[in-house]
Order: C-alpha cells, then structure tokens, then sequence
C-alpha cells in the first residue's frame, strides 16, 4: 500500500479514533474487495480494522477495534457471536489543555511550573532526524525491562518501530510538531496530525525518563500548536495497567471502550 492510498482510505472510513488515521493504516492494513483488513489475524482471519456503515455486507466477519456505537449499529442487521474487551481510547480537549483552568489542573499547573523553573529549554518546530530517531530509541530501551503481557510487549514494539517509519512520512502530512531541547540535548517531543473533522491524533510523544512535568508541559504545548476548539486522541492503553493510569491522569473529556466483535448471520 501507498501511503497516498492511506489517506485516502482514511478519510472514506472517516472514524473518530486513532486507529484510522492514515499513518496506522499505512502501517497495519490492507484493502480487499472494497474491505479495509488487519495485516494480523485473529482466529486464523484477518479481521476489518473498523466497522463501516459503507460496508454492504459484513457478516461473519471480525471487527478488530470495535467500539459501544459500532455494537448498536450491528445488532440492527447481524447477530453478535462474542464480543471481547480490548482496551480504552482516550480522547482530550484542546481548550482545557491550552488554558490549563479550574480545581482539576491544578496539580498539572504546578507540575508545569516547576518543569519551566527547572530546565531551561528552547522550544523548536523541527529537529534532525537522526536525533529524534536516537531518543525514541532511548525512551524504547528505557521501558524494556518492565513486566507486562504478552500483548502488551507486541504492541510496545509495533509501536516503537511505527514512531521511526513516520518520520518520514511525515514530510508528505501535515503536522504540528514540537521538540524541546535543554544544552543542545533533544529531551521530549510530541507530534500531532489532523485526521477527522475537528480530531487530531497524537502520533508520537516521547522524552527522556526522570523529567518531571516534561509530559504535561508537551500537551500543553502541542495543544497550543494544533489550536482551540480541537480534540486529540493519544490511542489506546494496548492493557497496559500503568499506561492507562497515566493516559486517566491527563484529565481525558471522553474515554471509548474497544472490543473485538464477531458477527455472525444476517438476521432474517
């Protein structure tokens, strides 16, 4: 697949999650016979990425991220065989990140503060390459050693290796892109791309381990880059029991459920 056929498989499925963007697609999927499908299998099949209303006809089929409105436009036309929890989409409001307001910032507010009192960074638009390739490889080495499931590990890696590919696909998409450098070193950086109308997805995010509020100092940042009256999805906590406490603490506005379904019959 092209990455220009991903795109534009991205905009038809037009599905407000971050497993439809293009750069996931382009990284994970297939077209066939008019169906967008999983490069991996599931019960030997490879399952549709998403379900679409534009599908004509998807029974016995697998939907591999599936979520609760997805469920209520199924039984409408196909009995439901299983249905399997996955893991949480988290999704983010500009506009609370950009103003940082009220009780519930209060901590990340002083988390920030304390971040910009303590290091003194330049914040840029574009970094080297090379360099960011060198400390996503870094963040990688960093989380390694940490004990988690089967499942997790895959996806950690799939992650991992998809960061470094997007890179260069990025000069073809749009982007806002953030990097934080202190004494000529790169120590975070987060990069966001537009996907649905009015949803933005937060591609990659990565820093060196052990700077405090060096996260919510980048949300914050990036939020200001992509503008108000947006929201962002980071994607999922691939049942990663720290990662979803983490993904919680950054004050989501909505949080989906993502199954995996299997469809059987059309119903008579």
């Amino acid at each position: 697949m092209e990455f220009k056929e991903a795109i534009e498989i991205s905009k038809k499925l037009n599905k407000r999650t971050f497993f439809t963007n293009p750069f996931f697609i382009f990284n994970n999927c297939f077209e066939k016979d008019g169906l967008v499908l999983e490069n991996n299998t599931i019960e030997e099949e490879h399952p549709l990425l998403v379900f679409s209303s534009s599908y004509k006809d998807v029974s016995n089929k697998i939907i591999g991220t599936g979520f609760d409105e997805d469920m209520e436009e199924i039984r409408k036309k196909y009995e439901i065989l299983k249905k399997e929890d996955l893991g949480l989409e988290f999704f983010y409001s500009t506009d609370d990140w950009i103003k940082l307001e009220g009780s519930k910032f209060k901590d990340i507010r002083k988390k920030i503060n304390k971040f910009k009192k303590d290091h003194k960074v330049k914040i840029l638009t574009s970094y080297p390459k090379e360099k960011v390739i060198a400390l996503i490889e870094e963040w990688a080495k960093s989380k390694r050693d940490k004990e988690v499931n089967e499942l997790t590990r895959k996806l950690f890696e799939q992650e991992v290796r998809e960061s470094i590919e997007s890179l260069d696909l990025l000069e073809h998409y749009e982007n806002k892109s953030v990097f934080l450098e202190e004494d000529k070193r790169l120590i975070g950086f987060s990069i966001a791309v537009p996907h649905t109308n009015k949803i933005w997805v937060g591609l990659i995010q990565k820093t060196r381990r052990g700077i405090k509020g060096i996260t919510p100092y980048l949300y914050h940042l990036s939020s200001k880059e992509i503008g108000e009256g947006k929201i962002f999805t980071s994607g999922a906590e691939a049942q990663d029991k720290d990662l979803k406490r983490f993904k919680e603490r950054l004050r989501p506005i909505k949080i989906k459920n993502i199954y995996i379904i299997k469809i059987g019959d059309k119903i008579q």
